[in-house]
């Protein structure tokens, strides 16, 4: 199953879906159904026509299907060079997921790629993964879960929820695809893609959300303004200067963002018949502070890594600490894009506070000085 959010100020029809006052995209796909869902492009395809991409029952994390890239071999056109992408019209910041099915031997390159940023195997290495360069993630039969996060600190790159690659260059990314090059007949399989994405911080996000309420007011019914009003009246509060060090980090009070916002997201949900912008709303405020949580629990993961903390069974005590506090974040992300996945939003910012708490806890028993 395939599900897309394209999150619009002003969104009033689905005509109006990519129009340039998108907030965030989010969009998931599980590869199931009969036909390659329109988000993805695949006409370039037609360059190289020693393999192709189709929706396959031979592997599946979830479901019963998932996408399989495939190559007949070396031939009249040279290697297999098949390429399934998506370009974004912006430069783009936040998450990205997808599971990838290794078959276990090398001969191939395959990708998942963000404009110079990916995460595969390499032709030449049975033995270790790759992301910018060679890790000492070991490879191994079955799935695995690549994951990147980008935001204006830099670029994460995970795989099986440990970080290989990082850096500090704060460039957002306008293409996004799954790839692969070999000369010899194989396949690969990928499934359960999710992306939550932004062209903006998740601060700006909000002000701009904010705005766009605003700009329903009056709407002719007495009870949605007086709905609209206390939602924006709380959004004011939960952007509050002090409670932000930047456009992606709160400070140590930062838990009323997600306090004053999951009271905002309460009151518009109460609002019947309500404007095609609310749900929107919503959904953006909601991506927001997802992409809040998942930067803390990132630089969480950054800093235990550069301390040495890399597993739960470590016997160093402080260690210990900060993985548990790292686990239960992680716990509470979950739980909070099942809620999301529900309708039950302010259950998902809940958790997502949640996660930043625990997140905020494990960076506090750091020592003053990380060495990363």
């Amino acid at each position: 199953m395939r599900k897309m959010f394209l999150i619009s100020l002003f969104l009033t029809a689905l005509t109006v879906l990519y129009a340039n006052t998108l907030m965030a995209q989010i969009y998931s796909d599980s590869f199931e159904g009969g036909t390659i869902d329109l988000f993805w492009d695949t006409a370039g395809l037609g360059t190289n026509k020693n393999g192709g991409v189709e929706l396959s029952n031979q592997q599946s994390h979830t479901g019963s299907q998932s996408l399989k890239i495939y190559s007949t071999g070396y031939g009249s056109y040279g290697n297999s060079n098949v390429l399934m992408n998506h370009h974004f019209d912006q430069a783009m910041y936040g998450d990205y997921s997808v599971w990838f099915y290794d078959p276990g031997h090398g001969g191939m390159y395959s990708y998942l790629t963000l404009e110079s940023n990916w995460i595969g195997v390499q032709d030449w290495d049975w033995v270790f993964y790759h992301a910018n360069g060679q890790t000492t993630f070991p490879r191994s039969l079955g799935w695995h879960e690549f994951k990147g996060h980008v935001d204006l600190s830099g670029t994460k790159l995970y795989i099986d929820n440990t970080l290989v690659y990082s850096d500090s260059v704060p460039v957002g990314f306008n293409n996004l695809g799954l790839y692969m090059n070999t000369n010899f007949p194989t396949e690969v399989w990928y499934d359960d893609f999710n992306m939550v994405v932004y062209p903006v911080m998740p601060r700006e996000a909000k002000e701009q959300t904010r705005d766009a309420l605003l700009g329903l007011l009056p709407t002719g019914d007495k009870k949605t303004d007086q709905r609209l009003e206390k939602a924006i009246e709380d959004l004011d509060k939960s952007l509050s200067p002090e409670l932000w060090v930047d456009g992606s980090h709160l400070t140590m009070k930062g838990e009323k963002v997600f306090k004053e916002e999951k009271k905002a997201v309460n009151e518009l949900t109460k609002i019947k018949n309500a404007p095609s912008e609310v749900s929107g709303a919503i959904d953006s405020l909601v991506a927001a502070d997802l992409s809040l949580a998942q930067t803390a629990l990132d630089e969480a993961v950054v800093w235990a890594t550069a301390l040495g903390c890399y597993a739960e069974e470590d016997t160093d005590f402080d260690c210990m600490k900060i993985l548990c506090e790292i686990s239960k974040a992680q716990g509470d992300m979950d739980k909070a894009q099942t809620e999301w996945n529900q309708g039950n939003y302010d259950k998902a910012i809940e958790h997502f506070k949640k996660a930043w708490h625990h997140a905020q806890k494990a960076m506090d028993k750091f020592p003053e000085e990380v060495p990363i």
